[in-house]
């Protein structure tokens, strides 16, 4: 019996990666509730142009700003929606600390992206 196994690679690509992130930066940039974005995590001090070359395989950790407390449930909810139905999300569970909400979602791949 021969066994014939998927082509498809087990992990992400960093350009795949850049790609997720700098969309998903884009979509914030055109969403008027959210008032600013960072990058944090391991991709904090790379380059502007591309996650940093230091560090290949590291997840995508996002920080947003919501103007309005009362919208940031609404705005979590939204980019929840978007994470499953445009980047096929696993699933996802959240961190608390303070104010703060660390939602980690789990996509296909091994890719994790942290939005905050």
């Amino acid at each position: 019996m021969q066994l014939i196994r998927d082509q498809t690679p087990y992990v992400y690509t960093p350009e795949e990666r850049d790609r997720l992130g700098s969309g998903l930066l884009e979509r914030a940039a055109s969403d008027r509730r959210i008032s600013g974005a960072a990058i944090t995590g391991s991709a904090a001090g790379g380059r502007e142009d591309r996650w940093p070359d230091e560090d290949r395989w590291p997840d995508i950790d996002l920080a947003f700003g919501v103007g309005d407390a009362g919208e940031r449930p609404d705005v979590l909810s939204d980019r929840t929606a978007h994470m499953y139905r445009e980047h096929h999300a696993l699933d996802h569970f959240d961190v608390r600390s303070g104010a703060w909400v660390y939602r980690v979602f789990f996509l296909t791949r091994t890719l994790q992206v942290d939005l905050l």
